[in-house]
């Protein structure tokens, strides 16, 4: 399975050597390893729905032109799939092409819309959403990593054989080329809106009209192919996949349990406040009063931080006490609790 490539629309506009070096001069070195290998390996590799370009037939399917890309990005793309029916023509290797829908998820790529917007949105920066003409909804079909793998895992369990060795054909090669979306597209605004309700803050949003940077206003996969020939099906609506992402974001980005104890520590020694970690815990903290934190129930972030009161351990799940006197402390990215602290 070859995944390697150059990605993202528009970074090729400013360095789009490095776009041919990756993804078509890498592709091609690739298959010329494996067209001469014996016996000759079955390729499943990524394409893209960016080669749809400026299509506008709805939703998309593997049998619509793609002569029309609309960022270099697409054309590199567009290219390997071309490529790839050469090498099969002529040295018989059997080649699965994938067509990825906007794919989201835990560690995935930062420089993506869903990624950059939780980061952004979480530092109280504002946050720019593009739209069309006439104020139209920039929509995208989000798919789940989890359900991109199913797809990827379908196409190499059906892959044939290839029927060259050394270099040299002896018969017809598998040559397939197929869609894995999501079947839902959804506008922008509403993946913002989504991100709003999981991080408990209201983003700052700034509108503009789409540049002429290579993007396409919509994508909307067509996966009855898939469905048929990979069993491919998937199941991860967008407000249970960013629901999934948030959680990782939150507890990836933000301090652990025991980070988190060392700046409480650190941001209020001047009223000798400790903290249950590596050091010992006195008894001058009174209570945990509020839990004010992006990371929302269910995540790992605040299980284990803990303190020790007069010799009982509080959670910041558990304590919502009335207060005599309250220090607070923000801890990067959002993070912000409420302690009492003991008079000195």
């Amino acid at each position: 399975m070859h995944l390697a490539a150059q990605a993202g629309v528009r970074y090729a506009m400013k360095n789009p050597s490095s776009y041919v070096h990756s993804n078509i001069a890498g592709f091609v070195n690739l298959l010329e390893v494996c067209k001469s290998a014996n016996p000759q390996p079955a390729i499943v590799w990524a394409s893209s729905s960016s080669v749809y370009g400026l299509n506008t037939k709805i939703p998309f399917s593997e049998k619509d032109r793609t002569d029309q890309p609309s960022s270099l990005y697409a054309a590199t793309k567009k290219a390997g799939e071309e490529i790839a029916h050469t090498y099969n023509h002529i040295y018989g290797l059997s080649i699965t092409g994938l067509r990825f829908f906007t794919v989201y998820g835990p560690w995935g790529r930062p420089d993506m819309a869903y990624f950059s917007f939780t980061k952004d949105i979480l530092k109280r920066k504002p946050i720019t959403i593009f739209e069309g003409p006439h104020h139209f909804s920039v929509a995208r079909d989000f798919t789940y990593i989890d359900d991109i793998v199913k797809g990827c895992l379908g196409a190499l369990d059906t892959a044939k054989k290839s029927t060259g060795s050394g270099g040299i054909k002896k018969g017809p090669a598998q040559l397939r080329v197929f869609n894995l979306g999501n079947t839902s597209p959804v506008p922008v605004s509403k993946l913002v809106n989504i991100l709003e309700k999981l991080l408990k803050v209201k983003a700052k949003k700034i509108v503009l009209p789409m540049p002429a940077n290579g993007d396409v206003l919509f994508t909307h996969a067509n996966i009855s192919l898939a469905q048929r020939e990979l069993g491919y099906k998937p199941t991860t609506d967008l407000q249970t996949g960013l629901k999934k992402f948030v959680r990782w974001y939150l507890d990836y980005y933000t301090p652990t349990g025991k980070k988190i104890c060392a700046d409480l520590v650190r941001g209020a020694k001047d009223k000798r406040l400790r903290v249950k970690g590596p050091v010992r815990m006195p008894t001058k903290v009174l209570h945990i009063t509020t839990r004010k934190s992006p990371c929302g129930e269910g995540t790992n972030t605040w299980d284990r931080f803990e303190l020790r009161v007069h010799k009982r351990v509080i959670d910041l799940f558990s304590s919502p006490e009335v207060v005599k006197q309250i220090t607070s402390i923000t801890i990067e990215p959002g993070v912000e609790v409420e302690v009492t602290i003991a008079d000195s």
